[in-house]
Parts: structure tokens; sequence; C-alpha cells
């Protein structure tokens, strides 16, 4: 029995289903967990901030395995309103003159907030002003990020690089990161081991013999997460 989807972790926002179906190949290109080729993935979307639990094959099995996971996920203890110490993420509620509805945006000040929702609608009509954009501040829903983890001193940039890429890190869009918690490669790979000694990762056999899934453990999302910037480039 499918269960009540909670709110968006990021945003608060309705979530729901979504399905990913790939054409019949020879050859399949994803499989899951199980070994089963991937050919039709479940997964659950948040309707306003557009963050998912797709992950690199498109979901789950089923809407029972999406609905777990994404559960799990809602309102991270680690992403509290700013009654705690760390870094704030601000939410801004954008809307534009004459159009309806309400986007949710991430931005330091309103003036970056304007001019993130302007590029947004430039989209679909260049006529609009940036004077013909109101934004609220949503303080309700901003999102306090972890300092810097001690471990991440220990760790060079390319290592953070791949913990980050396991996160499911966006350069674009930091506040969708945590969705995934892997990295796939080799089971050799020097920085993947180096970050396994920290207690950051913990390796688990691939497909191939010589390859491994190198899963975040709680410490790695720990850090993984103190390492995410407050807004996007």
């Amino acid at each position: 029995m499918i269960k009540e989807l909670k709110p968006c972790p990021m945003c608060c926002g309705k979530a729901s289903f979504g399905t990913t179906t790939y054409s019949p190949r020879e050859e399949p290109s994803a499989w899951f967990s199980d070994g089963t080729p991937v050919t039709t993935a479940h997964s659950v979307n948040c309707q306003r901030c557009g963050v998912n639990n797709r992950g690199i094959v498109g979901g789950y099995q089923t809407q029972e395995e999406a609905a777990a996971a994404w559960n799990t996920r809602a309102r991270d203890p680690r992403m509290t309103k700013h009654n705690s110490t760390g870094r704030i993420r601000k939410v801004w509620r954008a809307s534009v003159k004459g159009c309806d509805g309400v986007d949710i945006l991430y931005a330091p000040n309103a003036g970056k907030a304007r001019y993130k929702m302007l590029l947004m609608t430039r989209d679909f009509d260049d006529e609009i002003k940036i004077s013909d954009i109101t934004v609220l501040r949503a303080q309700d829903h901003d999102v306090t990020l972890p300092e810097r983890h001690p471990l991440a001193h220990q760790m060079t940039d390319k290592q953070i690089h791949c913990v980050l890429h396991a996160f499911g890190y966006d350069e674009y869009h930091p506040e969708k990161s945590g969705y995934r918690d892997h990295y796939y490669t080799g089971r050799k790979n020097p920085d993947l081991c180096a970050v396994e000694k920290l207690g950051i990762m913990k390796a688990s056999s691939g497909w191939e013999a010589d390859m491994a899934y190198f899963r975040l453990t709680q410490l790695g999302k720990d850090v993984a997460l103190s390492l995410v910037p407050e807004y996007g480039v």
C-alpha cells in the first residue's frame, strides 16, 4: 500500500509521483540494485521546486520504494529553519505582474532573487521587465546548512568533488543536493579509497569485477551537506 507522500524536504512543496520509461534495448544501459534491467522507473517529484529522487537510473522499481525513499528525507533535521547555528539559505517567493502563480527562489538578497526570476521568465517572454517582478521573503522556509565539517580539511579538492558528485550536487541548483548517495567507479580509485578510509564512504561490489559502488555513510552525508554552497552560480 502506497503511503502518503510527505512535503518536499527542500521547500515544503507538495510531492507527486513520476514515471520514466526506457525503450527496449538488446543491451540494457542501467540496472536496479537486484540486477534487474531498468525499463520503467518510479520516482517522487516536488511540484514547487522540482527536486526529485530519480537518481542515475530514473528512480525505483515500484512506487512504494520511491515513496519510502522520499518520505525518509522529509525535512532533514540537518536542514532546519534558522533557529540554530549554521549557514542560511534564504528563500523568496517571486511573482510576475500579469502572471498567475508564485515561484520559490533561493538567493542571498532581493536584488539577486528578482534578477534570477527575470532570467527564468525570459525563456517564455522577453518583454518582461525587472520592475514587473515582486519578491517577498519566505523566512519560514529558510534552510540552515552546517558549517564546513572538520574532515573536509583532510580531503583534496578532487576528493571533495567526488563526494559532492555522489551526493547529487549541481552547481546551478545546490538546493537539490542529497537525492542520491553513491559514486560508481573503479574499485581501486585512489581518491575514493582515501575517502573510504576516512569513513565517509563504503564500497560494495559493482556489476564488473574491477568496479564498485562507493556509497556515502551517514557521516559522509553530513560531510557532503557541509560542503554544499548556499546558492547556485
